[in-house]
């Protein structure tokens, strides 16, 4: 056994040791944590990215009215963004109108009533010059009581004459 100075010497040193371990410990725990949180938005930017490509190329045709991913999934309470592209080809600037039908889903019609989706009424007219097209995200959201399962809806473009415009695109919301 150690007596006097030398084991109180002694065991100040180990408690400072050990403090310092801790330390060294927590901050390669932090800097891990750090890392970890860095490279999973570094994927989600680069993910949103590749989504947006290929949405430019599914839609780079010339279609009048395209959506580049038709299908997306959402957990109950949150939102799908689709993005619908809209080519004037006509002569002079025309105003086209969006409107977005829900069409089926599971559980019969009652569940389609917990769902919202946008563009609504009055803000669903997009003005557009000619030869341009236009991109116009589309919102599914999908509140918290939704039943699980498939959602379908129809969206339809028209002109200022309300004739159909392209050709109608159906989304496919899943809820999971």
């Amino acid at each position: 056994m150690i007596s006097g100075k030398k084991g109180v010497e002694l065991s100040v040193n180990f408690i400072v040791g050990l403090v310092l371990a801790i330390v060294v410990f927590l901050g390669g725990l932090y800097l891990l944590k750090s890392l970890s949180t860095t490279s999973d938005n570094f994927l989600n930017q680069k993910f949103d990215s590749f989504n947006s490509q290929m949405e430019d190329i599914a839609c780079s045709g010339n279609e009048y009215v395209c959506v580049g991913i038709t299908e997306k999934s959402a957990r109950q309470g949150q939102t799908a963004v689709y993005t619908l592209v809209i080519l004037n080809a006509y002569d002079t600037t025309y105003t086209f109108n969006v409107t977005v039908e829900p069409r089926a889903g599971p559980g019969g019609p009652d569940n389609l009533l917990k769902l919202n989706f946008f563009p609504r009424a009055p803000d669903n007219n997009y003005s557009i010059n000619p030869d341009e097209s236009k991109k116009i995200p589309i919102a599914l959201h999908s509140k918290a009581g939704a039943a699980l399962g498939t959602y379908s809806f129809r969206v339809n473009v028209t002109d200022e004459s309300r004739n159909l415009y392209g050709a109608s695109q159906i989304l496919y919301l899943v809820v999971t």
